[in-house]
């Protein structure tokens, strides 16, 4: 199974954005909610700084999930076939601002297929 690694400071930074996505929530509001203020919040969601034990509780009970949650690695992206998985860079493109999750399965799979077919020439049908 394909495995994404994160360094821990962008491990929490990309778990809270993400929350914040999910609960349609900018950071001023956070901020408010927490008492944390917003340009602490930026430099956790920027990957520069790295919330306390206490600053993560305040988070997570403000964006209603758990420290368990922001602390842990997220999940992929995107899902794909297992060849695909196996070279998540060629797709690395594609999963910025979140490209590929907006495609329709029919050019995921066209996708897909391109790209296999490239390795398959270039590898020698490996």
């Amino acid at each position: 199974m394909w495995e994404m690694r994160y360094n821990y400071i962008q491990m929490i930074g990309d778990n809270i954005k993400q929350k914040l996505k999910e609960r349609r929530m900018h950071v001023a509001e956070l901020s408010q909610k927490t008492g944390i203020p917003a340009s602490t919040l930026y430099s956790y969601t920027s990957n520069v700084g790295t919330p306390s034990a206490k600053a993560i509780k305040k988070i997570a009970d403000a964006l209603n999930t758990t420290a368990d949650d922001l602390l842990k690695e997220p999940e992929p992206l995107y899902h794909t076939t297992d060849e695909f998985r196996r070279a998540p860079g060629a797709i690395a493109m594609f999963v910025k601002d979140g490209f590929y999750d907006r495609m329709p399965p029919e050019d995921k799979k066209m996708l897909e297929t391109f790209l296999q077919g490239l390795k398959a020439r270039y590898d020698g049908g490996k």
